[in-house]
């Protein structure tokens, strides 16, 4: 079909020119008409939307305006909620604050109602506590005329802490008038040396219990003479089995038999030949007695050893083995006595006296043989017994070997010139004689040298005697000069290093002692020297003699005082001496020198002194010497080398004898200070207070306090079952027919033979472990016998059957004994006649 134009109706042809232009036009008049209606359309839309829009604006003009009103709502409300909550913090804390005063409130509260609920406890003891101070206190002496424990105690105390014996009572009194109390009751002073008597007493009583309690035992001893009487110190160190050392001292007069009567005194109370087995060995000085004494005890201990080990063996045999062996020793003491007549003959302590011996050779013969079949280590351990030197002798001897060396080394080398000879003033005498015979004896007999310008410098400057010497002048001019007071080393008394130190003394101080020997000299009317204080003037301008000094001075400080550190310090108070072997420090233990300042003047002056290293060199030498001949203990493939470290610990024995030498000092000072107090109250006192005998005494009072309560409350219990069983026997009815045996239980028949018992009959032993039929038929014997002696009359009988035929209240009646007597049957028979 062809397209014609919108006006005229006429076709435009297909194959015209211009149909593509009228193509075009159609198109566009065709959109046109679309815009048209597109824009038709949109005024409607644009017109709906303005009207929306308008609708819109006036809703948000409303909506401002209900947003500024609710704004100012709000503000309104939010001003309200701020007023609120302030109101809210303000009336909580007056709630905390009312919460705080009814806390208050309520602690004075409770207080006032315990004040008022305490009110009158409070005044009861108030009053009491008046009551108490206005009376005066009073502390009883006695009780019941005898002298009360505590008091006993305290006089102990006292003695024991130097208070004269008279004046004890007088001191007590003092002390109680400080304090307020009253002393009621006195004592004598022979009362106060019993008592103290009594202290040695519980002293041997620690003792004995110390050796019953440990594992084992050493001794040591020392000895000194008083006026001419020997006394003797004696220490034993115990092995407790907790690994603790305890240390225990006893004094005795003879020397040669102390040890034993150490342990026969206690043989009352533990058997000696026990004690021996224990000991493992001790110490002492290297005197040959001592020595001697050891090796008789340690052939003791293994008498003793061999005799225990023979008993244990005939002891466990049997009889049929034992027999023979007995009968061989009964004719033995048959045959030691002079045959079977001569036996006879002999009294009845003679008797047992030989039984013994031949027992005891029989035993310790037995026992050797078994002692050979026990191990190397067991045979070892049961004859350990080690001895040690007391360390501090071995140095003292040592310094001595040191001096002897130094003056060999003068004799050897002659060319050199010794030390000038300080002679007392009869031979200075004899030799400025002129006679050659005297002045040779007198130049011999003399000595010189360092040792004795040390001995000579101690009797001046610390005189042993109190009202000789210038001691008191050495202090005051010492105090004016140098600033600080000196004290010479006591050399007048023999004390270990005393010499070295004064050696270092003398250096030290050099100048100032000639100026007090000037001094001392000056002030006199004569102006001259005495012979000691010439000797001592002399000596220290001897060249010879001021070397020998710097050598005894390197000594002591390089050996001797490192070596008193170690064995006499706090750790070697502690060490065990048999534990000294294996300690290679015990001379040079690298720290500072005991006096540094020697060591300075000994320098300043080598210059001058040529002669003080050969010297010292002989002196360590000589010292090396002696120190090996006072180790012989220590030697390789000796006892204590052998001995293990385990049987080093059960031989506690001390590194030093100070122990006893420390306690003879105490009875010289004591036979100064108290002449008339006897040798037994001092050892009580010595005993009592080097021994701690006061804290054995108070465990031993607790532990019979403890006993005697324990024995009490047993008693007591003992008492409640008797009057129970009592109260229960004599409610029991006795069976009459021997018919109703057959119908009790055990527990009835407990109870009829329990009153057959009761009125004298006799009853089988261990009855109560018998079965029933067994107690019945004794319980029949029994009720026949009793019917026999005590022939009731008829109607008595015939109670007793009524009673036995009541058998629902009778068999209650037995239920209740029963019940009271459950309990009874568990006590054996021993606790029913006790």
């Amino acid at each position: 079909m062809s397209k014609t134009s919108k006006n005229s109706k006429t076709p435009i042809p297909p194959n015209s020119p211009t149909s593509h232009l009228w193509k075009s036009y159609d198109s566009m008049v065709k959109y046109k008409n679309d815009l048209l209606a597109k824009g038709k359309n949109l005024r409607r839309v644009i017109k709906w939307r303005n009207k929306k829009i308008g609708e819109l604006e006036v809703k948000v003009e409303k909506a401002e305006a209900w947003r500024e009103e609710a704004n100012g709502e709000a503000a309104k409300a939010q001003f309200a909620l701020d007023c609120i909550r302030e109101q809210m913090s303000t009336v909580l804390d007056e709630k905390t604050q009312w919460l705080e005063e009814k806390g208050r409130l309520k602690k004075e509260k409770h207080a006032l109602n315990m004040r008022v609920a305490h009110f009158d406890m409070q005044k009861e003891k108030a009053i009491q506590l008046a009551l108490e101070k206005a009376k005066v206190n009073t502390w009883a002496v006695k009780e019941k005329e005898e002298i009360t424990e505590s008091c006993h105690m305290l006089i102990w105390d006292l003695v024991s802490a130097e208070v004269g014996v008279e004046h004890i009572q007088e001191v007590i009194q003092m002390v109680a008038n400080a304090f307020g109390v009253e002393v009621d009751g006195s004592f004598c002073v022979r009362s106060v040396g019993r008592i103290v008597l009594e202290g040695g007493v519980a002293g041997q009583a620690q003792m004995a219990e110390n050796i019953n309690d440990c594992t084992g035992l050493t001794v040591s001893g020392d000895g000194t003479t008083i006026k001419n009487i020997n006394f003797e110190s004696h220490h034993m160190n115990f092995k407790t089995s907790d690994g603790s050392v305890k240390h225990c001292f006893v004094i005795s007069e003879n020397f040669a038999k102390v040890h034993r009567e150490v342990f026969e005194d206690r043989k009352p109370t533990y058997n000696s030949r026990s004690l021996f087995a224990k000991m493992t060995g001790g110490n002492s000085d290297h005197s040959e007695d001592q020595k001697k004494l050891f090796k008789l005890l340690k052939a003791y201990k293994e008498k003793v050893g061999y005799e225990q080990q023979g008993e244990s063996t005939l002891l466990n045999m049997t009889p049929e083995e034992a027999l023979p062996l007995l009968m061989e020793i009964y004719w033995d003491v048959v045959d030691k006595a002079g045959g079977f007549t001569a036996w006879l003959g002999l009294t009845h302590n003679e008797q047992k006296l030989q039984n013994d011996n031949i027992y005891l050779e029989f035993c310790e013969r037995l026992g050797k043989e078994r002692f050979n079949l026990l191990s190397e280590k067991e045979r070892a351990a049961s004859k350990l017994f080690l001895w040690v030197g007391c360390g501090m002798h071995k140095e003292m001897n040592a310094f001595k070997g040191a001096v002897q060396s130094m003056e060999e080394w003068w004799k050897e080398n002659e060319r050199e010139k010794p030390p000038c000879k300080l002679m007392n003033r009869d031979n200075r005498a004899a030799a400025e004689s002129g006679s050659s015979e005297a002045a040779t004896q007198a130049v011999a007999v003399s000595k010189g040298g360092a040792i004795k310008l040390t001995e000579l410098a101690g009797a001046v400057f610390h005189h042993k005697d109190k009202k000789k010497g210038q001691q008191d002048t050495v202090k005051y001019f010492a105090q004016h000069v140098l600033g600080m007071p000196i004290v010479f080393p006591d050399t007048s008394n023999i004390q270990y290093h005393c010499h070295g130190d004064a050696s270092s003394e003398l250096l030290v101080n050099y100048d100032f002692y000639f100026m007090l020997l000037e001094m001392v000299r000056d002030k006199k009317g004569a102006g001259t020297f005495t012979n000691l204080e010439l000797n001592m003037y002399t000596g220290l301008q001897d060249t010879p003699t001021i070397e020998e000094l710097c050598a005894i001075s390197l000594y002591s400080q390089s050996v001797t005082h490192p070596y008193l550190r170690t064995i006499q310090g706090p750790e070697g108070n502690k060490t065990n001496a048999p534990d000294l072997a294996s300690f290679e420090t015990a001379t040079f233990d690298g720290k500072n020198w005991q006096r540094p300042e020697v060591i300075y003047a000994i320098q300043t002056r080598l210059p001058n002194l040529p002669h003080v290293r050969p010297l010292t060199i002989a002196c360590f030498h000589g010292a090396l010497t002696t120190w090996k001949r006072f180790l012989v203990e220590f030697a390789p493939g000796g006892e204590i080398d052998k001995a293990t470290a385990n049987e080093h610990a059960h031989a506690p024995i001390q590194a030093t004898n100070d122990a006893n030498e420390g306690r003879l000092g105490g009875k010289h000072w004591g036979t100064h200070i108290r002449p008339n107090m006897t040798h037994h109250q001092h050892n009580a006192q010595a005993t009592y207070k080097t021994n701690s005998v006061h804290e054995f005494c108070e465990k031993q009072a607790a532990h019979n306090a403890r006993v005697a309560g324990k024995n009490k409350v047993r008693l007591a219990l003992c008492k409640e079952r008797a009057e129970k069983r009592a109260a229960v026997i004599a409610s029991t009815v006795a069976i009459s027919d021997v018919n109703i045996v057959e119908c009790l239980r055990v527990k009835e028949l407990d109870i009829q033979l329990r009153w057959h018992h009761a009125q004298g009959s006799k009853l089988p032993v261990g009855i109560e472990k018998k079965n029933r039929q067994e107690k019945q038929t004794v319980l029949k014997e029994l009720v026949q016998t009793y019917l026999a002696h005590s022939q009731p009359s008829q109607s008595q009988a015939d109670v007793d059957m009524d009673s036995v035929g009541e058998s629902e209240s009778e068999d209650s009646r037995v239920e209740g004994s029963n019940v009271e007597m459950s309990r009874e049957d568990e006590y054996s028979e021993t606790s029913d006649e006790e």
